[in-house]
């Protein structure tokens, strides 16, 4: 099956403390599938109305190992 870029296992965000927690997870950007082998948290702050959250994908050439 071919999926489109975006989430494609895990990830759950959780918001607390004016954090946002990303948990593990699979991504597919461009036709790689990317590991978050690990959580990430990012500064939050709370608002009335829609806000995003981005993925940036760099190429870090020591942990090619995790592309798939």
């Amino acid at each position: 099956m071919d999926y489109m870029d975006g989430l494609l296992k895990g990830c759950a965000i959780k918001a607390q403390s004016g954090m946002l927690t990303i948990g593990k997870g699979m991504l597919k950007f461009h036709g790689l599938i990317y590991l978050m082998q690990e959580e990430e948290r990012v500064p939050y702050r709370p608002a009335d109305g829609w806000q995003s959250l981005k993925a940036e994908f760099t190429e870090d050439e020591s942990s090619l190992d995790d592309k798939v």
